[in-house]
């Protein structure tokens, strides 16, 4: 109950009444705990609570932007600042530029040219078809370059899985893992 408290407090709402916030929440701890608290109602929280996590704000941002929203927003002049632990994998910069040099500048996904340069080089994101979290390898088999707005519909998308499967169709070098 206190690392719920701790984690309460640090998203800027009160406490649980009669426990004090743990001193030494670990990071792993406090992002379950943020996770669980993201999909379920908590006090002084609902649909149009704001929100550090991204997937929970965008979330929240389309259930309300279905209804309507009828009055501007105030927003908020000083957001809160959190502090997150992420996990990150360790990539290797020649499958990147290799994969970038394949596309010669144009997107694998939706076959348009990149969006703008980045150092004089036609700027697109490389993205593991089968992510790095769900065991995907770091390799030319297993990535694409993407411009922003298809790499997104691979994340976002209702429609991710049928994009992401295309790719497999439109990219020959790719193996299914």
């Amino acid at each position: 109950m206190q690392n719920i408290s701790a984690v309460l407090e640090q998203m800027g709402l009160q406490r649980i009444s009669g426990y004090m916030p743990a001193k030494n929440i670990g990071a792993g701890v406090a992002q379950r705990i943020r996770k669980v608290l993201a999909n379920k109602v908590t006090p002084g929280t609902g649909e149009s609570a704001p929100t550090s996590d991204h997937m929970t704000l965008i979330s929240r941002a389309t259930k309300l932007q279905k209804r309507g929203l009828k009055i501007e927003p105030s927003g908020n002049l000083n957001p809160q600042q959190v502090s997150t632990t992420t996990t990150s994998y360790v990539r290797d910069p020649k499958v990147r530029a290799w994969v970038a040099e394949l596309a010669k500048g144009v997107c694998e996904g939706c076959g348009q040219n990149a969006p703008f340069q980045v150092d004089g080089l036609p700027f697109l994101e490389v993205h593991h078809v089968k992510h790095l979290a769900q065991k995907g390898s770091d390799s030319v088999a297993n990535a694409v370059a993407l411009c922003p707005n298809c790499h997104r519909r691979c994340h976002l998308a209702s429609d991710r899985e049928a994009f992401t499967l295309s790719l497999y169709q439109k990219v020959g070098r790719l193996i299914v893992e």
